[in-house]
């Protein structure tokens, strides 16, 4: 038990949860606190790489 709280609190460490969601069909844009990345993500994002939602219409602009 004390294993699985010690990695869920270090992986919550490495986590971001400042971010963007975007409808691409209207371009309006609301503020999503639950949305979780990483560093990683974030240097795709600035490769090109787009973080998608659940539908081909969303996505995710990180902070």
């Amino acid at each position: 038990m004390r294993f699985g709280r010690e990695l869920v609190v270090r992986a919550a460490e490495s986590l971001r949860a400042d971010a963007w969601q975007v409808n691409t069909v209207n371009g309006v844009r609301s503020r999503v606190d639950a949305y979780l990345y990483t560093d990683g993500a974030r240097r795709l994002q600035t490769l090109g790489v787009a973080s998608l939602g659940g539908s081909d219409w969303i996505r995710f602009e990180l902070d």
